[in-house]
């Protein structure tokens, strides 16, 4: 059976955690990108990407995250998954259907109403 749920700023945390779901083994009542990291068996394990940032404004004091990342493509749908771990977890969502475009964030992992929504316009 298939559900479409139009995303809102009101449900964002229903499709970040149906995501959530959908990428990690969350079996044993654990979450994902807090206490498993584990992927589902269907998910494409990408190579991981570091980004710089300069958390200090300095140009000599650079920090570096290291995102993980992985996807799923089902029925003409791309969804994107990246996250970084620093204690409380950034976890992130791309999701791309022929007919949107949407990015799910999460910056605290371990809670589940964290989720902010961004619509992408389409290019």
């Amino acid at each position: 059976m298939k559900v479409h749920i139009e995303p809102t700023d009101r449900n964002a945390w229903l499709l970040g955690e149906c995501l959530r779901d959908l990428f990690f083994d969350q079996d044993g009542g654990h979450t994902g990108c807090y206490s498993t990291f584990t992927l589902r068996k269907n998910i494409i394990e990408l190579p991981s990407e570091k980004e710089e940032f300069y958390p200090y404004k300095e140009p000599d004091e650079v920090d570096t995250i290291v995102w993980h990342r992985a996807k799923l493509v089902d029925a003409g749908m791309v969804i994107l998954m990246r996250y970084y771990w620093d204690g409380d977890g950034t976890l992130e969502f791309d999701v791309r259907t022929p007919e949107e475009h949407f990015v799910l964030e999460n910056t605290d992992c371990k809670k589940v109403y964290m989720w902010k929504l961004e619509h992408v316009l389409s290019e």
